[in-house]
């Protein structure tokens, strides 16, 4: 006979039999699920179709082989004892899942039912087997526990208290942590889960103990909850054993057909007093910046200022509203407003410290000088986080430097006066009475008679050095000043000046001039011409060398440039900014005066370049 879906088949005359056979086969072979026939010992006497494609086997390559040689190895063991427990006659029908091995290596799942088919004497003749590929469903199933898996590691490594509510209240759901936030916060062991309790009634019951942050929590819960809200945020403090905590609790909708919130408790303790000790630093900060003696500002992330101090506001004379954002820059000079504000600019979007000075007007109307100094700030992360600076009034100082500028000017200025006196006492009086004396010496002579011979090289000698004098007297005139820079201007002065030196020491200075204007003002020129004076007397006493470079001529149109240029021995600029030379002085002092720039550049060994640039129209 034959058990399970087939039905006692003994019962039946031959002819309903065979007709039943006949049916089963056409089924067998044409059925939609895998099926097979096997012997009591496992080996396959028939497979359908179905089955063939489920393993990637051809019907001839299965008919004969043993079915469990296509069983996975880690469920052998248990579908053998299954079929064991078949062939026993424990179980007619034996229910199982278990994988199979394709062909191409890869594994399927099956849910495979197995049917006794036994004689007349209950002798067990074959199995039927039909196996139900279920490999996408075991493999969506596996999908769900992973995804079930990530979301409860989640939730458990999650520091924050985590609950789900139903549309009513009720609790249905906590994690690990709500329940550790239950028993620090009173609740006993019993009941710190929660699960099963009602949230909104836990908050009303709280409120009426006393807790206003409770009775807020409940009302905006139950707004989330009705879907009048989109979610709800509440900031409260905690008194627990531990002491006093600070918590953020935070409700949204629960994204299902039933409805629902999810509200978490996160503990923000260590942030709230953060966030208390900045607004306590921020508060000594602006006690200290109000009481400082200097001018304070700090700006934000857009350039705009967003602060100043008590000092400012008084220098100023107006509110803070007033001089927040660009407001300030209404108190700076017309004339400085440009500078002030590229130098400003420039230095934050490269985030650099800068200096500045300009004219702010002060509450009587009149400006004053402000020297400005500002530095970039950052947060402890290290993030930008805008501008901080300090100003004083430093119109006392300005002044003075104007009226040492102007007297150093006058002084320069006498000084070039009594050269000019000095030169012409000793041109036009000691060195005509010497040259007085010259010609008195030479006419002696004539005179003397031939036998006095001692007393002809005596007056030889005198008129000699007589000569010689007055030859220095005449360089000495030309040094303090130069009558060609009066008659010839500048360049031929210079031209001049070089190639005196050049043969007085016997040196070679190489002069060259290109695009110099025939008129160069007075002061201008007589500043470039004593500082080649100045710096061509170092070279030639200082370098060791005998060759020297000098250029002279215009730059861009609008300023005259020097350059003397040496390679010697070269020095060291900070010892000579220390020893602090009347030379070196003098020359900066001259050049400043023309408002013009001066620079060396020197190293030892190497030479020395000196370069002066002073604008034509001073």
């Amino acid at each position: 006979m034959i058990d399970s879906t087939f039905g006692q088949l003994s019962i039946l005359s031959r002819e309903e039999i065979l007709e039943t056979v006949e049916k089963f086969l056409g089924l067998f072979q044409h059925a939609s699920i895998g099926m097979l026939i096997a012997t009591p010992e496992g080996q396959l006497l028939d497979v359908n179709t179905t089955f063939c494609d489920f393993l990637g086997y051809s019907r001839e390559e299965l008919i004969g082989k043993a079915v469990q040689r296509f069983v996975h190895p880690e469920d052998l063991a248990m579908a053998s004892q299954k079929f064991d427990e078949a062939r026993s006659g424990q179980h007619s029908s034996p229910r199982l899942e278990k994988r199979y091995l394709r062909k191409d290596g890869t594994i399927r799942w099956a849910e495979v039912t197995a049917s006794t088919v036994r004689d007349a004497a209950g002798e067990l003749r074959c199995f039927i087997v039909q196996v139900l590929d279920i490999t996408e469903r075991k493999r969506g199933e596996e999908a769900l526990r992973a995804s079930e898996a990530a979301k409860g590691a989640i939730l458990r490594s999650l520091k924050s208290a985590i609950a789900v509510v139903r549309p009513d209240g009720e609790i249905t759901t906590v994690n690990t942590e709500w329940e550790t936030f239950g028993r620090e916060n009173g609740a006993s062991e019993a009941t710190s889960t929660g699960v099963g309790l009602n949230y909104l009634e836990i908050c009303r019951q709280a409120n009426r103990m006393g807790c206003l942050e409770a009775g807020l929590a409940c009302r905006g819960v139950e707004a989330v909850l009705q879907g009048r809200r989109e979610s709800f945020d509440l900031e409260y403090p905690c008194h627990s054993v531990t002491g006093r905590h600070w918590f953020q609790m935070t409700a949204v909708p629960l994204a299902s057909a039933e409805g629902g919130a999810v509200i978490i408790h996160r503990e923000v303790t260590a942030l709230k007093e953060a966030e208390m000790a900045a607004r306590e630093s921020e508060s000594r900060f602006r006690q200290v910046a109000d009481a400082a003696p200097v001018m304070i500002w700090m700006s934000s992330l857009d350039k705009g200022r967003a602060y100043f101090n008590r000092t400012w506001l008084d220098f100023t004379g107006q509110p803070l509203a007033a001089e927040l954002g660009d407001g300030w820059t209404k108190g700076v000079h017309p004339d400085d407003f440009a500078h002030c504000l590229e130098t400003y600019v420039q230095a934050f979007d490269v985030r650099q410290r800068f200096e500045m000075e300009y004219r702010l007007r002060r509450k009587d109307g009149q400006y004053r000088w402000i020297f400005d100094i500002g530095v970039p700030r950052f947060n402890a992360d290290g993030e930008f986080a805008g501008y901080i600076g300090s100003c004083v009034d430093v119109t006392e100082r300005r002044e003075a430097e104007e009226a040492m500028a102007s007297i150093s000017g006058r002084l320069l200025e006498a000084q070039e006066q009594e050269r000019h006196r000095i030169a012409r006492e000793l041109h036009d009086d000691v060195g005509q009475r010497l040259a007085v004396m010259s010609w008195e010496l030479e006419g002696l002579q004539r005179e003397l008679p031939v036998e006095a011979r001692r007393l002809n090289e005596r007056v030889d000698r005198t008129r000699t050095s007589a000569s010689q004098v007055l030859s220095s007297i005449r360089a000495l005139s030309h040094e303090l000043h130069s009558w060609k820079l009066d008659v010839m201007g500048l360049v031929a002065a210079m031209e001049s000046f070089c190639t005196e030196l050049a043969e007085q020491h016997h040196v070679t200075i190489d002069f060259v001039a290109e695009h110099t204007p025939e008129h160069v003002p007075q002061d201008l020129s007589l500043c470039l011409f004593r500082v080649l004076q100045e710096g061509l007397h170092n070279a030639v006493k200082h370098s060791g060398v005998t060759h020297f470079e000098v250029r002279v001529g215009t730059k861009a149109g609008d300023e005259l440039q020097l350059t003397i240029r040496d390679r010697g021995a070269g020095f060291s600029l900070r010892e000579a900014t220390k020893k602090a030379g009347l030379g070196l002085a003098s020359m900066r002092e001259r050049v400043a005066l023309a408002r013009g720039t001066f620079s060396i550049k020197s190293k030892r060994n190497e030479g020395t370049e000196i370069n002066v640039r002073v604008p034509l129209a001073v």
